[in-house]
């Protein structure tokens, strides 16, 4: 067993946890018809409100698998050729503003490896069309936001000359001049983010540069440069930033593992709050066992897309309990094999991390060696979150995929939540659109939990969309234990430039395990924003009807027992009464 070091995440435990392997099940046969590729970006592409899963496959292919009701739930559909240059990343959303999905995709040309050419495909809903090209090269992916607040997804790219902001028009890239002064270069990959960083449920701009974080917030619908922040301490690998609710106060923290030395074999996960200017250490030393496992710091041969993959925490509440878990490609740091590890949110017991209240520690690793990377997917409809996972495939040059089904026992409720455009109400046309993912809307709920002390949670819809962030179109919030109604959901979406008005609205008394769509028409108008319902029973629920019923057959025999009874003694007296009648007539 190695030594414990207070400085960061030195990971030395069993690989096979029985207690959590116990609620996951392989069922990769029963969801995935193609086993093989890269998963690129998920959303509701023919708005069947089944989310599809969009698949790298090959260095010039991309596959749309769509989701649907019976075995196996992901059925290729169709491919789209990128003669172009290899597939480094694909990203859904309506471009046109039509209300259809469309996709776009990034490739590294075949004579420039450290260049990006960018083309989107227009959809219509059941297929694709013609395609457009951005004319320039970039020097990364770009970051799909909302630059304007018309609900119409922009994108942030990075050019020789510094960050620019490309949007359509007739189906055509117009692209303005660099308009974010930043300073310095941006990070390379970069993890920029579209999400509120400042509590007024406005999606602000968190740009990642070289030696800091820049925050752009946005006042009256334009973006400011407010604030600066340093790079986490004596980090040597800086890993991909990330964004989840950590502590519950209704805010999003900001998350960046790294290392303390070049090899990776010191780790930490450092977190800043909203807010606040410091870094606190969020991660633990080592637990019991006998592997070492340190943070996966991917470079471009080993990355599946070519392109460097520094440590990623990808998010989401994998036991619904209103406390976001991570999951995380580490490596052997002797065989160098890779292991898929979920890292659980758990109350804090460390000093260092008492001021945040929470921490991150070990829960689970793959059983299959070789991870690449992974992503938390509700892959039944049902609000729990499952796992699907890439790794290494002996003998192809194509990662296996698997699906990972979280089979958890815990009586615990969520809601679900998805933000659409809301550019032409629920239907558009005669189809319901229900397919558009939408970056930039904020969601925060406020209940009360089973101890009587109030609880929250927040989440930003969609905010990272570049280097296989690996988002879900819609919000998974877990409520615990407590079945008690959510007592207020605020949903806030971005609004253009010179609007002082914030758009957002609150909801009251929303039942637990509840499925919403959150319809923002018109957008200027929160107070006529509508709203589609759907209830997913838990297993307390199905077991209170079982209990129910139950009850009330109980009663029914019992009612028919004394109703047999109470018959059989008027038979009796009535025979009686006969018998002194004819006695008396004698």
């Amino acid at each position: 067993m190695a030594s414990y070091r207070p400085d960061g995440l030195f990971i030395s435990f069993v690989l096979l946890l029985p207690t959590i392997l116990g609620s996951l099940l392989n069922a990769t046969d029963q969801i995935f018809s193609v086993h093989g590729g890269i998963i690129a970006a998920f959303g509701d592409f023919n708005s069947d409100k089944q989310t599809d899963v969009f698949v790298i496959a090959g260095e010039h292919n991309v596959e749309l698998l769509l989701g649907g009701e019976s075995q196996p739930y992901f059925v290729k559909s169709f491919t789209i050729d990128v003669p172009e240059g290899r597939v480094t990343s694909v990203v859904p959303g309506d471009y046109d503003g039509d209300s259809f999905m469309d996709i776009l995709v990034t490739a590294t040309p075949q004579d420039n490896a450290e260049s990006q050419i960018l083309l989107v495909c227009w959809g219509n809903g059941l297929s694709l069309g013609n395609r457009s090209h951005l004319a320039q090269e970039l020097k990364d992916q770009p970051l799909v936001f909302d630059y304007d607040g018309d609900m119409v997804p922009d994108l942030l790219v990075s050019t020789r000359k510094g960050l620019s902001v490309c949007s359509v028009k007739n189906r055509t890239f117009v692209c303005l001049l660099p308009v974010l002064e930043m300073g310095l270069p941006a990070r390379i990959p970069h993890s920029h983010a579209f999400l509120d960083v400042t509590g007024d449920f406005t999606a602000d701009l968190l740009l990642t540069l070289q030696d800091k974080y820049q925050v752009w917030q946005n006042q009256d619908g334009t973006l400011s440069k407010t604030k600066e922040l340093s790079l986490p301490p004596d980090l040597i690998v800086v890993g991909q930033s990330s964004f989840a609710d950590v502590d519950g106060d209704g805010r999003q923290d900001h998350l960046v593992p790294g290392c303390l030395d070049t090899a990776c074999s010191i780790n930490v996960i450092y977190l800043n709050r909203q807010g606040e200017d410091s870094w606190t250490n969020v991660s633990i030393g080592p637990v019991a066992g006998s592997a070492e496992l340190w943070f996966w710091n991917a470079g471009a041969v080993e990355s599946p897309t070519g392109w460097p993959l520094p440590p990623t925490l990808r998010l989401g509440d994998y036991n619904i309990d209103g406390y976001p878990d991570a999951l995380v490609t580490m490596q052997n740091g002797t065989d160098r094999t890779r292991w898929l590890v979920l890292l659980e949110n758990v109350p804090c017991t460390e000093e260092s991390c008492k001021v945040v209240g929470r921490m991150f520690i070990p829960r689970w690793t793959s059983p299959v060696p070789g991870a690449i990377a992974a992503a938390f997917f509700d892959l039944f409809e049902d609000g729990i979150l499952d796992i699907l996972l890439m790794s290494d495939s002996t003998g192809s040059t194509h990662p296996t995929l698997q699906a990972l089904q979280n089979n958890l026992e815990a009586d615990a409720y969520f809601v679900k939540i998805i933000v659409l455009s809301g550019l032409c109400g629920s239907k558009c046309g005669s189809k319901e659109s229900f397919g558009v993912n939408q970056p930039g809307p904020y969601v925060e709920y406020t209940t009360v939990n089973a101890a009587g002390s109030e609880q929250k949670s927040s989440a930003a819809q969609l905010s990272q969309s570049a280097h296989l962030a690996l988002q879900l179109p819609y919000s998974v919030l877990g409520l615990g234990r407590s079945a008690n109604f959510i007592d207020h959901l605020v949903v806030g979406i971005p609004r253009p430039a010179g609007e002082t008005d914030l758009r957002k609205r609150a909801w009251m008394s929303i039942i637990p395990n509840a499925q919403l769509i959150v319809i923002p028409y018109p957008n200027d108008e929160p107070q006529r924003w509508s709203t589609k319902l759907y209830l997913t029973p838990s297993r307390g629920v199905l077991l209170t009807a079982i209990a129910l019923l139950s009850v009330c057959l109980l009663l029914l025999i019992i009612i028919g027992a004394l109703h047999w009874h109470e018959k059989k003694a008027d038979n009796k007296e009535k025979r009686q009464e006969a018998h002194r009648f004819h006695f008396d007539a004698m």
